[in-house]
């Protein structure tokens, strides 16, 4: 069963990955959304769950079914035994809880530490974040912050370790007194002749057996609850549905053409949890063939406008007419697909230059296309030069013989991309 669960995660992972890739957009920067696909992610991350949905309840099983067994046969020979065991594990469990509870309760600081730390150690390998750390000098308020985010963490990890220790000390003490009592009254039995050696031996390894047997039924109990918790974070995940997209074949005949008209009628947007709208009333027509410019000051809405007319935002009051119908009425892929954006932050993939500039395989690239987005974009000829061409690779960090662009020329790269869709 145990080998079951690495497959499990591995299977899950992959559904996680591409479920977050199809999930409508705004539910990637909803707060609650947020919450759950971290609670869902650290699910997969910690891949113990699975092993607990495929191993645990069989020990859980085979623990309770050993208890019973071992039980009747020690109270057969003394009750009071086995309610001393009883109460040794159970005191024992509960030190645990408590150790844990505690541990809860410093998470939120431990969380907020551990985040300072890990972004400013990634910081420090960025080959991005290197310019400002040294032309801004930098480095020794990195090192002061870094030392304080470690110092924080030391702090509250004393603190944690602390109450698991006094769990330890009295969880050892109660087991001595325990196993002492125990020890003690199968000797007097020995000595009065009410046990054989062969049964001294036997029953003291039917004591030790209860108890072991008990702690692993409680501690199974008591690990099924996190994992059903988690594991129903996952499923709460894999079952959001999106606002648009669901029913595709009702929307197959919605065609967009060469011609688009695009218009916004009284459109408004606000960000969940703000009280002042970003856009507001917004009434705006763009004509096929027509160029436009938007301009406005940082935190106007430019760019929550670009995202309203591409989909990924429904507006809060008001709607979007292409073609006159609403953009929901289109396929979501096919209305993607007739989209071109370049976006002040993008992404590249690890891949060669013509498969992050086409989003397809080698082989259905449409050469003269790309070649004509290439010239458009003025990156041709820095293409051309290159020894591998467009089989050059892309993204150092992955690939050791990749090559570093400029911004400006990995924005005409990117340019080119947004061109190959025409």
């Amino acid at each position: 069963m145990s080998q079951i669960s690495p497959i499990m995660n591995s299977y899950y992972s992959v559904k996680c990955c591409r479920k977050m890739m199809d999930l409508d957009y705004d539910m990637l920067e909803g707060k609650e959304e947020q919450k759950l696909i971290g609670n869902a992610w650290r699910t997969i991350r910690r891949g113990y769950d699975f092993y607990i949905a495929c191993q645990g309840l069989q020990d859980c099983i085979t623990a309770l079914l050993a208890v019973v067994f071992y039980g009747i046969i020690i109270g057969r020979k003394n009750i009071l035994l086995v309610v001393l065991m009883i109460f040794s594990v159970a005191m024992s469990m509960f030190l645990l809880s408590l150790a844990r509870k505690k541990h809860a309760e410093y998470h939120e600081r431990l969380s907020r530490y551990s985040k300072e730390a890990a972004y400013i150690s990634r910081q420090a390998i960025e080959s991005s974040a290197g310019k400002d750390i040294r032309i801004y000098n930098m480095l020794d308020l990195f090192l002061k912050k870094y030392d304080e985010a470690l110092d924080g963490l030391g702090n509250i990890f004393a603190g944690i370790h602390n109450w698991y220790f006094l769990r330890s000390l009295s969880d050892a003490l109660i087991g001595f007194l325990v196993d002492a009592f125990a020890w003690g009254f199968l000797l007097w039995m020995l000595v009065q002749n009410k046990l054989t050696a062969a049964e001294f031996v036997l029953y003291l390894g039917l004591v030790s057996g209860f108890s072991a047997y008990l702690e692993t039924l409680i501690r199974g109990v008591m690990q099924l609850g996190p994992m059903s918790v988690s594991i129903s974070y996952l499923r709460e995940f894999m079952g959001l549905r999106n606002h648009w997209g669901e029913d595709k074949e009702d929307k197959e005949k919605c065609e967009l053409e060469n011609s688009v008209t695009i218009e916004l009628c009284d459109v408004s947007y606000t960000y969940p949890g703000n009280e002042t709208p970003t856009l507001s009333h917004v009434n705006l027509k763009i004509n096929s063939g027509e160029k436009l410019a938007v301009l406005g000051l940082n935190g106007a809405g430019k760019t929550t406008l670009v995202k309203l007319i591409c989909g990924f935002y429904q507006p809060t009051e008001g709607y979007i007419l292409v073609n006159g119908r609403p953009i929901t009425d289109y396929n979501r892929e096919k209305y993607y697909g007739a989209l071109s954006v370049l976006f002040q932050d993008a992404i590249v993939l690890p891949v060669s230059i013509d498969m992050n500039l086409t989003g397809q395989m080698e082989e259905k690239i449409d050469r003269e296309k790309l070649e004509w987005a290439l010239k458009m974009s003025g990156i041709y000829e820095k293409y051309q030069s290159l020894p591998e061409k467009g089989n050059t690779r892309m993204v150092r960090d992955v690939n050791e013989n990749a090559l570093d662009y400029s911004g400006g020329e990995m924005q005409k790269l990117l340019f080119a991309r947004a061109l190959y869709k025409e």
